[in-house]
């Protein structure tokens, strides 16, 4: 970080109004009121496990990715012939990268605030916040594959599948019938617990708007509008599934993976021990820097996208809207 590049007779002129030690204390507010604002749309923020044991000088992640082999059995006094089961991890290493935006304040803007005796506008600071969140969500799904961070959404090892045509001759759910949209979402989750030989169990449902307003409000043929929806029946014979969240990013998240444009429903088990988002460093706000006429402060961030340790328990189906 560069010093403050102050110009004396500017400093002289905030001075005078005593605008400067207002800027400095404007900015600690601002900075104390920007943390509590929450963007319900980022989902990967609370979706997916944190991972926050790295430093802003670090700059690999390393990290084994699991599978295993082999069953217990019942055994007897003495045996000698008990199963070995086996785990097989494979080394990866992934690196932090930053991310980084900035707001500046203009000389013009501190004196009139300060004269006026209001508060510095909240705007900018608002917005450089939620861009670098923005950003680091979207990584978080979609991956960047130019700076080499993963995502989940473009993870190579988790289980993908596409959806079966319908008696329609379609993927799509908006074509199928109560039951075929029942059997979907059945395989997708019970694909992963014969994967991992019942071990493994998601709880966690995640597909897009569209594709949500068809599962909550379809009803079996020829029934009334009162009956069991598709979601609401999933539901109850699968008490495993305790979450269901809508996220835009399944509506066309198979172009991250397999290159078209097709919606994906997805279920895993949202647990630090099956996949983890990686922060080395939170938001954070440097010394604002004299620029000419403006106070420009920098805002920067580190983070290395999503880790999946267990690829087996995370299930994703393509084609379903």
């Amino acid at each position: 970080m560069a010093p403050y590049k102050y110009l004396p007779q500017d400093v002289t002129a905030l001075d005078s109004i005593g605008a400067a030690s207002f800027f400095n204390e404007q900015l600690r507010i601002l900075k104390a009121q920007v943390f509590d604002i929450k963007y319900p749309r980022l989902k990967s923020f609370f979706l997916i496990p944190v991972n926050t044991e790295g430093t802003p000088g670090d700059t690999h992640f390393e990290y084994r990715i699991f599978d295993f082999t082999g069953i217990a059995k019942t055994i007897s006094d003495y045996a000698s012939d008990l199963p070995t089961v086996g785990v097989y991890g494979r080394k990866e290493t992934t690196e932090y990268r930053d991310v980084g935006a900035a707001f500046n304040f203009s000389d013009k803007e501190i004196a009139a605030s300060k004269k006026a005796g209001v508060s510095l506008k909240s705007k900018k600071v608002n917005a450089v916040r939620k861009v670098i969140d923005t950003k680091i969500d979207n990584v978080n799904w979609n991956g960047e594959q130019e700076n080499n961070i993963p995502g989940l959404l473009s993870n190579q090892d988790i289980t993908w599948s596409i959806a079966p045509d319908g008696a329609a001759s379609s993927t799509l759910w908006s074509t199928k019938t109560f039951d075929e949209i029942l059997a979907d979402l059945n395989n997708l989750v019970g694909g992963i617990a014969i994967l991992t030989h019942g071990v493994e169990q998601p709880d966690t449902l995640v597909m897009s708007q569209a594709a949500y307003n068809v599962v909550s409000t379809k009803t079996r043929e020829g029934g009334s509008s009162n009956d069991t929806t598709v979601l609401e029946f999933f539901l109850k014979t699968h008490p495993e599934i305790k979450q269901v969240e809508k996220l835009e990013v399944c509506a066309d998240a198979a172009r991250y993976r397999t290159g078209d444009g097709n919606g994906v429903v997805f279920a895993y088990e949202k647990s630090p021990d099956v996949l983890e988002m990686l922060i080395n460093q939170g938001v954070t706000f440097h010394k604002a820097e004299r620029r000419n006429l403006v106070w420009r402060t920098n805002v920067t961030a580190g983070y290395g996208g999503v880790v999946v340790y267990l690829p087996l328990a995370i299930s994703v189906m393509e084609g379903i809207a």
